[in-house]
């Protein structure tokens, strides 16, 4: 694991997690596909918040807790999108989130193990440099495990995706590949 690579993978207890440097070709479109009928919750747009408009409330989006919540995806569905996205995709109704931290909004921010690839910096480099990440990713882990989604989708300086959908996560590395 380089500290330049472009893309990352790995596990974390029951989550299979991705990064990747580039854009994921058709994200929203893979969301849907292989997270029939659950809910998606926008929890950040655009670094801030969003709110469904009145189009989006009559075919039943809603807002809940500062988040844009969707219908039961379904292909068809329109995900709003833009820089600097967090979602967080339900297979049940909730009701609050609750307090969040918005990781997207955090610059360099993935899953990739810091002091791994702190070891491949140039040696001219202060091999403490990601220090910063490890504290991050604690309070990311105790969030997910928190809220319990069946996946999380965030568009920033990377692309992460952590899931237990084991589909969703096979799609996944073959788009990142």
């Amino acid at each position: 694991m380089r500290w330049d690579d472009a893309t990352f993978q790995g596990e974390h207890g029951e989550w299979k997690w991705f990064v990747c440097r580039n854009v994921i070709e058709n994200l929203p479109s893979l969301v849907i596909q292989e997270h029939p009928i659950c809910r998606l919750w926008i929890a950040t747009f655009d670094s801030g918040t969003i709110t469904p408009s009145v189009k989006e409330l009559a075919i039943g989006w809603s807002s809940i807790d500062g988040a844009m919540v969707s219908p039961p995806l379904r292909p068809g569905l329109d995900i709003p999108s833009d820089q600097f996205d967090e979602w967080y995709i339900f297979d049940a109704d909730r009701l609050v989130l609750g307090e969040l931290e918005r990781f997207v909004n955090y610059g360099g921010f993935n899953l990739a193990d810091p002091r791994r690839m702190a070891k491949s910096f140039d040696p001219t480099w202060e091999p403490s440099g990601l220090d910063w990440l490890c504290a991050l990713q604690d309070r990311f882990w105790l969030q997910l495990d928190r809220l319990a989604p069946v996946s999380y989708v965030a568009s920033g300086d990377n692309d992460v995706v952590v899931t237990r959908n084991l589909r969703f996560a096979e799609c996944i590395r073959k788009a990142i590949r």
